[in-house]
């Protein structure tokens, strides 16, 4: 069970005016969830060419704290674009029905973003985990961030018996869910001005970005006829008054997790993701201090996450250590985060 003092991030940063909700049941611990899941996902696979794939039934079985085993209807379907063409096993929606989650872990939950691995191996297990790890680090850093919850689940294909596999996934919180939590709103625009977007929240999250050495994100733009932005999502304040705050998601294509299939943004002189290449938007230096002087701060904690996570292999766990020390090494010489933060800004300082 994990404990946050939300309250301390949001003033730090004036993130938001009051502390968040709590979290929903499933999301209080960071335990691994041993959960099934039953469907024809043959047909569920076969329908990763179409654009908006139907829901297909299913069932999904969990055990509760008191030993018993719990059984949900839900409906499930693929999601996702860029791993469709790439992937042998497909990221999912899973869709519960809410008046059946009443009273279960899954209360108040509607529709689950469900990660998996891209195909049945442990380096791309290790890549899952670390992509878990990246929501678990900003989650860190500010409560205005995504819910995550490890599962080890077990796939029951329907269309195919005895036909089953497990793999170590998780499932991500809806984002009105999550914008509810903040006690705000999805800002449903197509693009966003530099200018409408809160400078600390906005400076915080592309320093993340940096520390993840994740580039694939926009905080202004979002594929044509998509709600802005790429890879964020931005919440608005329910009764008007401040800035847009950008919440970002999927980090696969980061150097933390370095799949085999991620590449570098084009707009980014680097060769590999695992180089570090900031992004961000110009605005007054004071937030990129400010922000660099927070992540710092949460140092021990992030190394932590990384330290106790019990899916990480050995060799995985000490190579992104080092990736973690190799930013905070740049973080705490000035000099090294004015030429390659401040210094590098993208566009012109919109002043406040």
């Amino acid at each position: 069970m994990r404990h946050r003092l939300l309250f301390l991030v949001a003033a730090a940063l004036g993130l938001l005016q009051s502390a968040p909700a709590r979290a929903a049941p499933l999301f209080e611990s960071d335990d691994v969830l041993r959960s099934v899941l039953t469907a024809p996902l043959s047909q569920v696979y076969d329908q990763r060419n179409i654009e908006s794939p139907p829901y297909l039934p299913g069932t999904w079985a969990y055990t509760a704290a008191d030993g018993s085993i719990v059984r949900l209807d839900l409906q499930v379907r693929t999601r996702g674009r860029f791993r469709r063409e790439r992937c042998d096993y497909l990221p999912l929606q899973l869709n519960f029905r809410k008046s059946q989650v009443k009273n279960t872990l899954f209360a108040k939950q509607d529709k689950l973003k469900l990660v998996v691995p891209c195909e049945r191996s442990r380096s791309f297990t290790q890549y899952v985990v670390l992509e878990y790890l990246a929501y678990r680090i900003l989650q860190t850093l500010t409560p205005v961030s995504f819910d995550v919850r490890p599962i080890r689940l077990s796939f029951n294909d329907a269309d195919r018996k005895n036909r089953t596999w497990t793999h170590y996934t998780f499932v991500i919180e809806d984002e009105d869910a999550m914008a509810k939590r903040n006690g705000m709103r999805i800002a449903k625009i197509g693009a966003a001005d530099s200018e409408e977007l809160d400078p600390a929240a906005t400076a915080l999250a592309e320093v993340f970005q940096l520390m993840i050495g994740n580039t694939d994100y926009s905080t202004i733009r979002g594929p044509e006829g998509t709600v802005c932005c790429h890879n964020m999502r931005l919440l608005a304040p329910k009764e008007g008054g401040g800035g847009l705050i950008p919440v970002p998601y999927d980090f696969d294509a980061s150097g933390l997790v370095n799949a085999p299939y991620s590449a570098p943004a084009d707009t980014a002189p680097v060769r590999s993701v695992r180089q570090r290449y900031f992004t961000g938007r110009c605005k007054p230096e004071r937030y990129w201090w400010d922000a660099v002087q927070h992540i710092s701060a949460k140092r021990e904690e992030i190394y932590e996450l990384f330290a106790t996570n019990e899916e990480l292999s050995d060799h995985s766990r000490k190579r992104n250590l080092r990736y973690m020390h190799d930013f905070y090494e740049l973080i705490d010489d000035p000099a090294k985060v004015r030429k390659l933060i401040i210094d590098r800004c993208r566009g012109q300082i919109v002043h406040d």
